[in-house]
């Protein structure tokens, strides 16, 4: 239809009139005129950079012959299937409007928000997640938060339909095969500091038989390694379309292509090969994309390195480097204050009056007997007067074979008395891991596999000193023993199946709810471990299919002391509850053996204490006791043991020998059972 618009203008001061028309067309239904809709899938992918490309499809109908692409950074592609590269993380609208040849005279516009990176998500948190599925039609999701459980986990699953849950199902319309995106967006809140967290991460989901079963590879041939031949394949069937990105900002397209870079732009390059497959017996398609470094110049292998240092005083430190795969040949240090000096390791004195920070780079070259080179750098920033601390680091370890991936986790107390907690996760492959401006203090290192591990569940978390429960574990002061701490994580055992099940529940005193991501540890009688559980959102965890027998269980959380409840599953009693209560640093049962077998037990007097501190027991009948007392690291500095008659005790212990700071005293019965007190010590 033709829309015309005429307006009437009159000026009250001249009298004067003015009369003007503008006409436009307004196509009505489907946006154009002729048959015709516009839409487009798109898949994404990371570079080295940490920049992301993009992959656009066009999936319009009706034929069109024009495409225009807003893609929501300013820029804009007239190709039908474009790759873009975003350089920032962010939300942007992608709109796509097609038109056709002036006999249809059809166009239309969709758009589409798309999330790169990170998206709009704030704070420093990370989600990740990972699905189950039998038919390729119905997937299980499962959602993870780091450092913290998240509070709210939201699914869109691509197709329009979205969820909420930690968990979450959903069946995909199995006659629209395909690529969809599946997004979890993650808020956490911390209500000690009154923080929100916001986290997004995405994975392709393929649903029907195309599945995620398609892929490509390259090869290529140089002769003066500044032209290169590359050659590209699809399997399992050929690709519909090769688009390559040369890495130098160059892309071009079809299974074989040629490039010749320019040796000054620099002497490494990514290439990557983008390819789409769609098979019309199904009606499935798939993308696939694989990557490689190309070396100009001959310097190709594929190598890296990284380097730690010490300091001794605020100025003078010491510097060590490592290349991996292989040791290299030559160590290149720039110290950023116009220095330099070469080795694997080296000292440098740092000039104050220059400034008090300074970019130090390891430059490394590797010479590999074929004939390949490899050139790594990496860099670090260097605060002096003290304001940074040291490095500690090592390598997480199966049956002495490097992880694939872990979590390790650092908790002490520094010089100051400030309690300090950090994690990190081990690099891809090598198992290795390190913390950086690590003040000097007393500290305990953990490490757990991650989900996505091949080796999940099959060892338990381990402490440094190769140890299954902290107050086991080796105690670092930083520096002593030296680095590297190498974590062998220890072996989940078997044991006899059976009807038996032992549920549990663990919650937060102080209404600080359940305890989620609590590790709880199943135990033989004579407390050898067998295997271990990490509590649900809900603080449940269940141990399944348990043979006849008395077994242990313990809470183990770094710097928790947690009392050992001892069930015994029969034909009579096949499932046994036991519940956890996490108060400061302690675990308690909620039905304590102990508690049973005293009718009072008071605090500890006076409190604080100097010199004696001072507890009174009435027993309720004969038994005996152990007493421990740990400081807020959970370093045993006192133990005592004592038979109690049926009656009133007072129990003594002196602290005079002991630093002003808070502490815990554990007694413990024959039986098993724990009762907790907290004292405080002043000088």
């Amino acid at each position: 239809f033709n829309v015309t618009l005429t307006t009437i203008s009159i000026i009250p001061e001249t009298g004067d009139s003015c009369v003007a028309t503008s006409t436009e067309q307004v196509w009505v239904g489907n946006g154009g005129g002729g048959d015709c809709m516009a839409d487009f899938i798109y898949a994404m992918d990371s570079t080295p950079n940490g920049s992301y490309f993009v992959q656009f499809t066009d999936q319009s109908i009706g034929n069109p012959a024009y495409w225009v692409w807003e893609l929501g950074d300013g820029s804009v592609s007239f190709e039908q299937n474009p790759v873009h590269t975003y350089d920032e993380n962010g939300t942007y609208l992608v709109c796509l409007t097609i038109t056709s040849d002036s006999a249809n005279n059809c166009f239309d516009t969709y758009c589409e928000e798309i999330v790169i990176g990170t998206g709009g998500g704030s704070g420093n948190c990370e989600n990740w997640f990972w699905y189950d599925t039998y038919d390729n039609i119905t997937f299980e999701f499962y959602g993870e938060s780091f450092p913290m459980s998240a509070d709210n986990y939201f699914w869109d699953f691509g197709d329009g339909n979205t969820e909420v849950g930690q968990q979450a199902t959903h069946t995909y319309n199995s006659s629209q095969g395909g690529l969809y995106l599946v997004t979890l967006t993650t808020v956490s809140f911390d209500p000690a500091t009154g923080d929100e967290c916001v986290a997004y991460s995405m994975e392709e989901v393929w649903v029907g038989n195309g599945g995620n079963d398609c892929e490509n590879w390259f090869w290529y041939d140089t002769w003066d390694f500044v032209t290169f031949e590359f050659f590209g394949e699809s399997y399992p069937y050929a690709a519909d379309s090769y688009t390559w990105d040369f890495g130098d900002g160059n892309t071009a397209y079809g299974q074989e292509v040629d490039h010749t870079y320019d040796p000054n732009a620099g002497d490494m390059f990514m290439v990557t090969l983008t390819t789409f497959s769609y098979d019309p017996a199904t009606g499935d398609s798939c993308f696939a994309y694989s990557e490689q470094e190309i070396w100009v110049g001959g310097q190709g292998y594929d190598c890296e390195n990284w380097f730690w240092y010490e300091s001794y005083g605020d100025f003078n430190y010491n510097f060590f480097g490592e290349s991996f795969p292989m040791p290299a040949d030559e160590y290149l240090w720039d110290f950023g204050d116009g220095t330099f000096a070469s080795g694997q390791q080296v000292t440098h004195t740092f000039d104050p009056t220059l400034g008090d920070e300074f970019l130090v780079c390891l430059t490394t070259y590797s010479y590999d007997p074929i004939g390949d080179s490899c050139f790594a750098e990496t860099c670090q920033e260097i605060f002096l007067s003290g304001q940074m601390g040291q490095e500690l680091f090592g390598t997480v370890l199966v049956e002495n074979a490097p992880v694939d991936f872990a979590l390790v986790g650092l908790f002490g107390i520094d010089n100051t008395g400030a309690y300090i907690f950090d994690f990190t996760m081990t690099d891809e492959g090598t198992g290795a891991y390190f913390f950086e401006d690590v003040p000097d203090g007393d500290y305990y290192i953990w490490a757990s596999l991650l989900p996505m591990s091949e080796y999940y569940f099959q060892y338990f978390p381990t402490y440094f000193g190769d140890a299954l429960f902290w107050f086991d574990a080796e105690l670092v002061t930083l520096g002593q023993p030296a680095n590297p701490y190498d974590i062998n994580l220890i072996p989940v055992e078997s044991y006899a199946a059976g009807p038996g099940n032992i549920t549990g529940t663990i919650s937060f005193d102080n209404g600080k709810g359940p305890g989620d991501n609590v590790n709880v540890v199943l135990m033989d009688e004579e407390e050898n471990a067998l295997t271990y559980l990490l509590s649900n959102e809900e603080g449940l965890f269940e141990f399944g299919d348990i043979a006849y027998g008395t077994y242990k269980l313990k809470v183990e959380m770094p710097g928790v002391n947690s009392e050992i409840a001892t069930v015994v599953i029969d034909e009579n009693n096949q499932t046994i509850n036991v519940e956890f209560v996490v108060k400061g640093s302690s675990a308690y049962l909620s039905i304590s053996d102990l508690n049973m077998l005293t009718l009072n037990v008071s605090d500890i007097y006076p409190n604080p204490v100097t010199n004696l501190a001072n507890i009174d027991i009435n027993m309720a009948e004969n038994t005996n006791v152990q007493i421990h007392v740990f400081n807020q690291v959970g370093q045993e500095v006192y133990n005592m043991e004592s038979s109690l008659i049926q009656g009133n005790h007072k129990l003594q212990f002196p602290v005079s020998d002991l630093v002003s700071g808070f502490y815990t005293i554990r007694i413990s019965g024959q039986n098993g059972g724990t009762i907790m007190k907290k004292f405080i010590i002043t000088k």
